[in-house]
């Protein structure tokens, strides 16, 4: 997924419109986008992909939401 840099987090996001996109493409060329695996805190750069509009478009198109938190997982509880 294409990220882009967010200078008001000073962190990477993931790019809803490039995002938006491909899916819409995949769905042009027959496929069917199933799953998208959000990051809470990736560990490569701390990115978190969740946000509103990521969410609507996987509702849209009945994409199944998997969120994986293992680097800031613990920052939701705490």
């Amino acid at each position: 997924m294409p990220y882009v840099y967010n200078p008001e987090k000073l962190n990477y996001d993931l790019d809803n419109d490039a995002f938006e996109k491909i899916v819409e493409e995949d769905v042009k060329n027959g496929l069917i986008p199933f799953w998208f695996g959000f990051n809470y805190g990736n560990t490569f750069c701390a990115a978190i992909d969740i946000s509103e509009r990521a969410i609507a478009i996987c509702k849209k198109y009945k994409i199944w939401i998997q969120v994986d938190a293992a680097f800031l997982g613990s920052t939701w509880f705490s």
